[in-house]
């Protein structure tokens, strides 16, 4: 038996293996009158398998270069769009560079070591100052986070260590946030509008609208408006027998 297993592996399985066969027949033609009128064939055969694509100009192009590939590049035919090489379709795209390196202080991340860098090159004491205060502050705040308060002085010193005692944290940089104002700020619950709103609808039903003669009518009236009719109907009852 003859398995799929055994044979030539498919340059592009999607077309099957007949579209391979017909192909690899197309390399064996010398007349190249005959060779043009086949290749066309074989395209146009490819390009029924997907009609909605077909006429649109990048998927000719496509099909071209995939009978390229699938023959190896062993045709020698007039095609109307420049043949792929096949050092550019085998070749492997360039490796991605990633960030390299250890950080001092995991938990706050690449950012921050990004930041004390540019603050170190900053050279406007007002500026650096400004910057120095905004970490510190971020710094301060994702140990709150996570339920660790550190003084103002440690997180300097963090600084100084991440910047290897380049970066001298000023006095006049001020204070840095209040941790117990950040705490109760994140624990406050917030307001619940939907529930307000379910609520004053619970204590003070919407009136409902006939909309046929457009009269209001309060939750309560319905059954004294039954009652009513449900009178007059037994008053006409007794006025006929």
């Amino acid at each position: 038996m003859d398995y799929n297993t055994g044979r030539k592996k498919l340059a592009c399985p999607e077309y099957g293996r007949n579209i391979q066969l017909l192909i690899d027949y197309a390399t064996t033609i010398e007349d190249p009158e005959e060779l043009d009128r086949t290749v066309k064939a074989i395209i146009q055969i490819m390009g029924n398998m997907n009609p909605h694509l077909r006429d649109i100009p990048d998927f000719k192009h496509k099909l071209w270069d995939h009978l390229a590939i699938m023959a190896d590049y062993r045709l020698n035919i007039k095609s109307p769009y420049p043949a792929p090489k096949k050092d550019d379709v085998d070749s492997k795209p360039a490796k991605l560079e990633y960030n390299g390196g250890e950080l001092m202080y995991p938990e706050y991340g690449r950012i921050i070591e990004k930041l004390i860098k540019k603050a170190v090159s900053i050279k406007d004491p007002a500026r650096r100052n400004e910057l120095n205060r905004t970490i510190s502050n971020h710094i301060k705040k994702t140990n709150l986070l996570w339920g660790k308060d550190m003084s103002d002085e440690d997180i300097f010193h963090i600084l100084k260590d991440i910047s290897h005692g380049k970066l001298e944290v000023q006095e006049n940089i001020g204070k840095l946030i209040d941790s117990s104002g950040f705490i109760n700020n994140n624990n406050k619950p917030k307001n619940n509008v939907n529930g307000n709103v379910n609520n004053d609808r619970g204590n003070n039903p919407a009136p409902i609208t006939n909309g046929v003669n457009g009269n209001v009518f309060k939750p309560g009236n319905f059954n004294n408006n039954n009652g009513k009719k449900k009178n007059k109907n037994k008053n006409r009852n007794k006025q006929q027998f």
